[in-house]
């Protein structure tokens, strides 16, 4: 399980300090009922292609150093992790995410690891038809 998440209208003034962030998906779902993960949140480094990008590739054309951008070159340490189980489908997890974001992050990886029982846990896509559930980042600055 893995998620890409990006927000291209961030515009934060280089003279304002944050002091806070926070990146909320909704949990959908998951493939299988029991068993649970923690679900840690990182920063992406390389540039990546929503339309583009897979398993292998950041981008058309332009791969990730290991598959599932799991590289020390795809993605930052965890800044944040929450342990989740299906009694939490229906609900917002909510991260903090100021570390990232007060070093210029501003697309994220969602990934886990799962106890037990090999499943994927889902958030709705920025196509999903409730725009509602669409994941949001919230920053606090000066």
């Amino acid at each position: 399980m893995s998620a890409l998440i990006g927000f291209d209208d961030v515009n934060v003034p280089a003279s304002q300090a944050i002091y806070g962030a926070e990146l909320a998906v909704y949990f959908v779902g998951q493939s299988v009922s029991g068993g649970a993960t923690t679900v840690h949140v990182a920063g992406i480094k390389p540039d990546w292609d929503a339309s583009t990008a897979t398993w292998l590739q950041a981008q058309s054309g332009s791969i990730w150093q290991t598959p599932g951008a799991k590289g020390a070159n795809d993605r930052t340490d965890a800044a944040d992790s929450l342990y989740v189980d299906y009694t939490d489908v229906g609900s917002w997890l909510t991260f903090d995410v100021t570390a990232l974001v007060q070093q210029g992050y501003i697309s994220f990886i969602l990934y886990g690891e799962h106890e037990g029982v090999n499943k994927a846990i889902y958030f709705p896509a920025n196509e999903y038809w409730d725009a509602s559930k669409h994941a949001t980042l919230t920053i606090r600055h000066d």
